[in-house]
């Protein structure tokens, strides 16, 4: 799991000549203007968020500025690149912003941001209010509680942004270093939760059915993976299945983790074809357990529901990754 994720740097030009800049970042770089909303959206390590804006406007607020480009490439090589091309004529001043981190928490992990908050004197701020106050030497830090390993949902987050005043690179090293303490002391019960999953297909294809699930653990970064063996599923009385184990670490609550393996369980046509059963301190995580919102209707029904829903949070390549997959399953 990947519980830190450095975004794009923000870097702000101010300039007389917004077009002409314009031009030439969109020539020189893969780049394209953009809402800063957007930008946040396909941040990355490598890439920074430029603002141009005009010279009396001496604010850091990205809503003042004139032009925002999203350039996949770092404030430093933006910069030489004015040098190097003999444009700092077109240039006022340029100021770094703070630099943007994104932290993973689980749903109940307000305690990590208080934590967060105590433990490095932080001030809590709107995003615009960080960017105002904050400088290169300081850190934003936006929590949430979905995956980071592609991009980051800067907005639209249940949890605070928090400014802390230190570098950003040197947060990220504090952060990882301390995310299980931090993210274990919100958990319930002080502990992370510790499934087995058993895998049974009639057809005897676990190998594909084993690559799926752990496709998908490891794309919505579901948890860790501690461990795989073959044991009986005592379905009935008197009667066991041979079923493929996986045991998962994970920050998911069983409901969570139930509901995304019945999306597991059934294809693209709404047809059942593995199980998935869920096993939470030695006692299985039944369909029955789940809220009554998620029972109104058939099975199948909620199955393709979870199914549109995993879809939607994983990358092209995992996608492209799980239809080779799944027709390799239909056509055995």
């Amino acid at each position: 799991m990947v519980f830190t994720r450095l975004s794009s740097r923000l870097l702000f030009i101010r300039t007389s000549n917004v077009e002409v800049l314009t031009d030439f970042l969109l020539q020189q770089f893969e780049s394209q203007t953009s809402s800063i909303d957007k930008a946040l959206m396909e941040a990355s390590e490598d890439s920074s968020v430029v603002f141009l804006t005009k010279p009396e406007n001496k604010s850091t607020n990205p809503d003042e500025a004139e032009v925002i480009l999203h350039v996949e490439a770092s404030s430093s090589a933006i910069l030489m690149a004015l040098i190097n091309e003999k444009k700092t004529h077109l240039l006022e001043s340029t100021v770094l912003g703070p630099g943007l981190l994104v932290m993973r928490l689980p749903e109940q992990g307000a305690a990590v941001v208080e934590l967060l908050k105590n433990d490095y004197d932080g001030q809590f701020a709107s995003f615009e209010e960080g960017l105002s106050t904050g400088d290169s030497n300081s850190t934003l830090i936006a929590f949430t509680d979905k995956a980071i390993n592609r991009y980051m949902v800067i907005k639209n987050s249940p949890f605070p942004y928090l400014l802390v005043k230190q570098p950003v690179n040197q947060m990220q090293r504090n952060i990882r270093r301390d995310a299980v303490r931090y993210i274990t002391g919100s958990l319930k019960d002080k502990e992370w939760y510790e499934y087995r999953i058993n895998i049974y297909d009639s057809y005897g294809r676990y190998k594909q059915h084993l690559e799926r699930l752990m496709l998908i653990i490891n794309e919505l970064e579901l948890g860790f993976a501690l461990g795989e063996r073959w044991t009986k599923d005592h379905a009935l009385v008197l009667y066991s299945v041979t079923a493929y184990q996986v045991r998962i670490f994970s920050m998911l609550t069983p409901e969570k983790f139930k509901l995304i393996l019945v999306g597991l369980e059934f294809d693209s046509r709404g047809k059942r074809f593995v199980d998935l059963d869920l096993y939470y301190r030695s006692k299985k995580v039944e369909f029955s357990s789940l809220d009554m919102e998620y029972k109104k209707g058939e099975r199948s029904v909620l199955a393709l529901s979870m199914r549109d829903k995993i879809l939607a949070g994983i990358g092209i390549e995992a996608k492209k990754n799980l239809d080779k997959i799944e027709a390799g399953l239909l056509q055995s």
